[in-house]
């Protein structure tokens, strides 16, 4: 009895998750408020550590196999909770349209900006519909971090690019 009041709990906690989530994502999309930024220095390794290391084993949870290619160093301009929205969208998205037969190709590269890819084959027999909400979220928090957030799509492909803003 104590499992299924342990189980019941957690599925409470995550429809409350995912309800904030969604009411985050329609203030932010639909509105015009400015939202506060804390913009923090971060290294290469404090980003792999604090915000892609989840995302690489969330994703390898849910069965997909990532090619990684992740430069060692660089540095730019970040706050940690908004890219953590962030890379939250991108897994959620990944695991429900993204073809977990065909390996993530994932590259984290420093030249003139620290940019992170990937590039995912979507799923042939996806019958889930997509506002984009998630992705409109993503755009307008690296347009207000002062990175970018691009995508790009095929009939079976779909790549997202995301530039950090520097550190000066």
């Amino acid at each position: 009895q104590v499992s299924q009041y342990l189980a019941l709990s957690v599925e409470k906690a995550r429809q409350i998750k995912t309800l904030s989530n969604d009411l985050f994502q329609y203030f932010l999309v639909f509105t015009n408020e400015e939202f506060h930024i804390q913009l923090k220095k971060c290294t290469v390794e404090e980003l792999i550590r604090c915000c892609l290391s989840d995302f690489f084993y969330l994703l390898q949870n849910e069965g997909f196999q990532l090619e990684l290619d992740l430069c060692e160093e660089g540095t730019c301009m970040l706050d940690f909770n908004y890219f953590q929205r962030i890379v939250d969208n991108l897994a959620s998205n990944l695991i429900k349209y993204a073809d977990s037969e065909i390996p993530l190709q994932i590259q984290l590269t420093n030249t003139d900006y620290l940019r992170l890819a990937i590039t995912n084959q979507i799923r042939k027999k996806s019958t889930i519909e997509s506002n984009q909400i998630g992705l409109k979220t993503c755009r307008k928090i690296m347009d207000r971090i002062g990175g970018k957030f691009v995508t790009r799509k095929t009939d079976s492909s779909f790549f997202i690019e995301i530039e950090f803003p520097q550190y000066q």
